[in-house]
């Protein structure tokens, strides 16, 4: 039986760029069901993601910014 997959969150425009500069970023979703980041990280990126992509608004800002004050 195969490994269930799961989702993943991408928080950082590092995960695209690097996986884009070792032209790997077709292997998320070899490993994840849905790929999902936020408008701010697509724009870092710089670059069209694919439509396996989801774009979300982050849903909760104070808990983001809560997290970002311990970085």
């Amino acid at each position: 039986m195969a490994d269930p997959k799961f989702s993943v969150v991408i928080t950082d425009a590092s995960c695209f760029i690097i996986l884009d500069k070792i032209d790997l970023v077709d292997l998320l979703p070899c490993l994840f069901n849905n790929i999902i980041t936020t408008h701010q990280i697509a724009k870092e990126y710089g670059h069209p993601l694919p439509d396996w992509v989801i774009i979300q608004s982050v849903q909760n800002p104070t808990l983001q910014n809560d997290l970002f004050k311990n970085c």
